[in-house]
Protein backbone atom coordinates (compact mmCIF):
# COMPACT_ATOMS: atom_id res chain seq x y z
CA UNK A 1 0.00 0.00 0.00
CA UNK A 2 1.19 3.21 -0.64
CA UNK A 3 0.06 6.41 1.48
CA UNK A 4 0.45 10.17 1.61
CA UNK A 5 -0.42 12.62 4.66
CA UNK A 6 -2.94 15.43 3.37
CA UNK A 7 -0.57 17.89 1.33
CA UNK A 8 2.16 15.59 1.00
CA UNK A 9 2.63 13.35 -2.44
CA UNK A 10 2.50 10.13 -2.58
CA UNK A 11 5.75 7.87 -3.88
CA UNK A 12 3.49 6.68 -6.41
CA UNK A 13 0.16 7.75 -8.01
CA UNK A 14 -2.64 5.81 -6.25
CA UNK A 15 -4.90 6.12 -8.94
CA UNK A 16 -2.91 4.17 -11.25
CA UNK A 17 -3.70 0.90 -9.18
CA UNK A 18 -6.30 -1.59 -10.14
CA UNK A 19 -9.34 -1.73 -9.75
CA UNK A 20 -9.98 -4.80 -8.62
CA UNK A 21 -7.57 -6.57 -6.55
CA UNK A 22 -8.14 -10.87 -6.36
CA UNK A 23 -11.50 -9.84 -8.09
CA UNK A 24 -12.13 -7.87 -4.79
CA UNK A 25 -13.14 -4.12 -6.49
CA UNK A 26 -11.03 -1.34 -4.63
CA UNK A 27 -11.17 2.33 -2.79
CA UNK A 28 -8.38 4.67 -1.56
CA UNK A 29 -10.29 6.76 0.94
CA UNK A 30 -9.52 10.52 0.32
CA UNK A 31 -12.00 11.28 3.35
CA UNK A 32 -12.63 10.32 6.46
CA UNK A 33 -16.33 10.05 8.11
CA UNK A 34 -16.02 12.77 10.73
CA UNK A 35 -14.60 15.28 8.63
CA UNK A 36 -16.25 18.92 8.15
CA UNK A 37 -13.62 19.28 4.81
CA UNK A 38 -13.88 17.21 1.84
CA UNK A 39 -10.56 15.71 0.54
CA UNK A 40 -9.94 14.98 -3.10
CA UNK A 41 -6.95 13.38 -4.73
CA UNK A 42 -4.80 15.55 -7.46
CA UNK A 43 -3.65 13.13 -9.80
CA UNK A 44 -1.37 15.30 -11.13
CA UNK A 45 0.35 16.16 -7.84
CA UNK A 46 -0.47 12.71 -6.35
CA UNK A 47 -1.41 14.45 -3.24
CA UNK A 48 -4.44 15.31 -1.08
CA UNK A 49 -5.79 18.41 -1.05
CA UNK A 50 -9.46 20.39 0.80
CA UNK A 51 -12.04 20.15 -2.13
CA UNK A 52 -12.38 24.06 -2.15
CA UNK A 53 -16.08 23.59 -3.98
CA UNK A 54 -16.90 21.67 -1.29
CA UNK A 55 -15.48 24.27 1.16
CA UNK A 56 -17.25 27.50 -1.26
CA UNK A 57 -20.62 25.49 -0.70
CA UNK A 58 -20.84 24.25 2.37
CA UNK A 59 -24.19 25.52 4.01
CA UNK A 60 -23.31 23.90 7.67
CA UNK A 61 -19.83 24.12 8.51
CA UNK A 62 -20.28 21.90 11.45
CA UNK A 63 -22.09 19.12 9.42
CA UNK A 64 -19.51 15.80 9.69
CA UNK A 65 -19.36 13.59 7.16
CA UNK A 66 -21.63 10.93 8.36
CA UNK A 67 -19.52 8.18 5.52
CA UNK A 68 -16.08 8.07 4.35
CA UNK A 69 -15.84 8.75 0.87
CA UNK A 70 -13.20 6.90 -1.50
CA UNK A 71 -12.01 6.53 -5.31
CA UNK A 72 -12.10 3.59 -7.58
CA UNK A 73 -8.52 3.67 -8.89
CA UNK A 74 -8.62 3.43 -12.50
CA UNK A 75 -11.74 4.75 -12.99
CA UNK A 76 -12.92 7.80 -14.74
CA UNK A 77 -15.88 9.91 -15.68
CA UNK A 78 -16.78 13.41 -16.91
CA UNK A 79 -18.07 15.96 -14.54
CA UNK A 80 -17.65 19.27 -16.19
CA UNK A 81 -14.85 20.09 -17.64
CA UNK A 82 -12.38 17.44 -15.78
CA UNK A 83 -12.77 13.99 -15.72
CA UNK A 84 -12.14 12.16 -12.26
CA UNK A 85 -12.23 8.69 -11.00
CA UNK A 86 -15.81 7.07 -9.74
CA UNK A 87 -16.32 8.43 -5.89
CA UNK A 88 -17.76 5.61 -3.47
CA UNK A 89 -19.58 6.13 0.21
CA UNK A 90 -18.34 3.79 3.01
CA UNK A 91 -20.62 3.53 5.21
CA UNK A 92 -19.25 1.57 7.39
CA UNK A 93 -15.13 2.28 7.58
CA UNK A 94 -12.63 3.65 10.15
CA UNK A 95 -9.96 3.56 7.37
CA UNK A 96 -7.55 6.11 7.59
CA UNK A 97 -6.99 9.12 4.34
CA UNK A 98 -4.82 7.24 1.78
CA UNK A 99 -5.21 3.71 2.90
CA UNK A 100 -7.00 1.12 0.24
CA UNK A 101 -10.03 -1.16 1.09
CA UNK A 102 -11.61 -3.72 -0.50
CA UNK A 103 -15.18 -2.54 -1.17
CA UNK A 104 -18.57 -4.43 -1.46
CA UNK A 105 -20.95 -2.56 -3.24
CA UNK A 106 -24.45 -1.81 -2.42
CA UNK A 107 -26.07 0.74 -4.69
CA UNK A 108 -25.35 3.47 -7.36
CA UNK A 109 -27.05 6.92 -6.30
CA UNK A 110 -27.99 9.48 -8.91
CA UNK A 111 -27.67 12.94 -7.82
CA UNK A 112 -29.02 16.03 -9.58
CA UNK A 113 -27.80 19.26 -9.40
CA UNK A 114 -29.13 22.05 -10.74
CA UNK A 115 -28.90 20.63 -14.39
CA UNK A 116 -25.94 18.52 -13.93
CA UNK A 117 -26.32 15.07 -13.44
CA UNK A 118 -23.52 13.09 -11.29
CA UNK A 119 -23.26 9.56 -9.99
CA UNK A 120 -22.01 8.08 -6.34
CA UNK A 121 -21.73 4.47 -5.73
CA UNK A 122 -22.22 3.51 -1.98
CA UNK A 123 -20.39 0.71 -0.32
CA UNK A 124 -19.08 -1.22 3.16
CA UNK A 125 -15.88 -2.05 3.50
CA UNK A 126 -15.33 -5.77 2.66
CA UNK A 127 -12.76 -6.26 5.77
CA UNK A 128 -15.06 -5.56 8.47
CA UNK A 129 -16.65 -8.67 10.19
CA UNK A 130 -20.85 -8.75 9.80
CA UNK A 131 -21.24 -6.68 12.98
CA UNK A 132 -19.95 -3.53 11.13
CA UNK A 133 -21.73 -4.55 8.13
CA UNK A 134 -24.88 -6.09 9.17
CA UNK A 135 -26.33 -6.09 5.10
CA UNK A 136 -25.39 -7.81 2.54
CA UNK A 137 -27.22 -6.35 -0.61
CA UNK A 138 -28.97 -3.26 -1.59
CA UNK A 139 -32.39 -4.91 -0.54
CA UNK A 140 -31.30 -5.57 2.82
CA UNK A 141 -29.80 -1.89 3.15
CA UNK A 142 -33.44 -0.66 2.27
CA UNK A 143 -35.36 -2.91 4.29
CA UNK A 144 -33.54 -3.47 7.89
CA UNK A 145 -31.61 0.12 7.59
CA UNK A 146 -33.71 2.63 5.84
CA UNK A 147 -32.44 5.25 8.06
CA UNK A 148 -28.92 5.10 6.26
CA UNK A 149 -30.91 6.05 3.28
CA UNK A 150 -32.80 8.85 4.59
CA UNK A 151 -29.01 9.97 5.98
CA UNK A 152 -27.71 9.74 2.86
CA UNK A 153 -30.71 11.76 1.13
CA UNK A 154 -30.73 14.07 3.85
CA UNK A 155 -26.61 14.85 3.38
CA UNK A 156 -26.63 15.99 -0.03
CA UNK A 157 -29.77 18.13 0.24
CA UNK A 158 -28.33 20.11 3.48
CA UNK A 159 -24.57 20.30 3.04
CA UNK A 160 -24.51 22.87 0.26
CA UNK A 161 -25.36 26.61 0.19
CA UNK A 162 -25.05 26.92 -3.80
CA UNK A 163 -26.89 24.95 -6.06
CA UNK A 164 -29.70 22.41 -4.80
CA UNK A 165 -28.72 19.18 -4.67
CA UNK A 166 -30.99 16.17 -4.74
CA UNK A 167 -30.58 12.46 -4.82
CA UNK A 168 -32.91 11.12 -7.89
CA UNK A 169 -32.66 7.42 -7.43
CA UNK A 170 -31.22 4.43 -5.91
CA UNK A 171 -30.14 1.47 -7.86
CA UNK A 172 -28.85 -2.03 -6.49
CA UNK A 173 -25.08 -3.43 -6.17
CA UNK A 174 -25.56 -5.02 -10.04
CA UNK A 175 -26.05 -1.70 -11.57
CA UNK A 176 -23.32 -0.43 -9.20
CA UNK A 177 -21.02 -2.91 -10.33
CA UNK A 178 -21.48 -2.26 -14.43
CA UNK A 179 -21.30 0.90 -13.83
CA UNK A 180 -17.99 0.89 -12.31
CA UNK A 181 -17.13 -1.63 -15.36
CA UNK A 182 -18.38 0.75 -17.84
CA UNK A 183 -15.95 3.46 -16.60
CA UNK A 184 -12.40 1.33 -15.68
CA UNK A 185 -9.78 2.52 -17.60
CA UNK A 186 -7.48 -0.27 -17.66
Amino acid sequence: MSSCKQGEPATTNLYEQNSFKNGQLQSIISTTAGSLIKNTYQIKDKRFLPDTSFLKQGKIKYLALPFSIGFIPSTQIELGKSNRPLEVLLVNTDAKQAQTVGVKLLALLKVATQDTITYKLVGIDSGKSQAWSPFENFEELAANHPDIIKTINRYFEDYRLGPYQKVLSWQDEQAALKFVKAHQVN
